[in-house]
C-alpha cells in the first residue's frame, strides 16, 4: 500500500508521540490572541479534595479573575480538570491558565496585590487570607510554565 507524503508525515508524528493528556474545562473568561504569553499552572489536588478544588476555581476564582481582566491585570483565565489518563500516579490532576498578553504586560500581571483588590471588588466582606488558605488546602502547585501563543483557533 502506497502512502501519500502527508500520510507518511502524520504516521511519523504519531510514532514519536510520547504522551497525551485530556482535560475538561471547568471555567474560562477573557481571550487569548497570537503572540500573547500565557502561564500554565499544573496542580495536584490533595487527597479527597479534587471536587472542592474544582468548586473553588469555579465559584471563587472565576469571579476574581473576571475582575482582574476588567482591571487590566490579565487578558484571560481558565481552569481544567484532568480527564485522561487518570490515577494518583499522574503528576497533576488539574491546571489553570493565566493569559498575560504581550511580554510588556508580564510584570503587571504578576502583581500579587491585584488578586486581593479584585477579590474585594467582587465581595467587599471577603476574608482574603482565609480564602487563600482554603485554596492552598485543596491543592499543591506542581509546576508553572510560560508559553507564547503562535496561532489561535476560535469557533465562529
Amino acid at each position: 500500500m502506497d502512502m501519500t507524503p502527508e500520510a507518511f508525515r502524520a504516521k511519523q508524528f504519531l510514532a514519536r508521540l510520547e504522551r497525551t493528556d485530556v482535560y475538561t474545562n471547568l471555567a474560562w473568561t477573557g481571550n487569548i490572541g497570537p503572540e500573547d504569553l500565557y502561564i500554565v499552572n499544573m496542580m495536584k489536588t490533595k487527597p479527597g479534595k479534587t471536587s472542592e478544588w474544582a468548586q473553588l476555581e469555579q465559584k471563587m476564582m472565576l469571579p476574581i479573575q473576571r475582575q482582574r481582566i476588567k482591571d487590566g491585570f490579565s487578558k484571560g483565565w481558565g481552569a481544567w480538570r484532568r480527564f485522561y489518563p487518570r490515577g494518583t500516579s499522574q503528576p497533576n490532576d488539574g491546571l489553570t491558565v493565566d493569559v498575560v498578553g504581550p511580554l510588556a504586560a508580564f510584570p503587571k500581571s504578576m502583581e500579587a496585590s491585584s488578586y486581593e483588590a479584585a477579590a474585594r471588588k467582587v465581595d467587599p466582606k471577603i476574608d482574603f487570607a482565609a480564602a487563600v488558605a482554603q485554596v492552598l488546602a485543596s491543592r499543591d502547585m506542581v509546576l508553572s510554565e510560560v508559553y507564547r501563543a503562535v496561532t489561535v483557533v476560535t469557533r465562529k
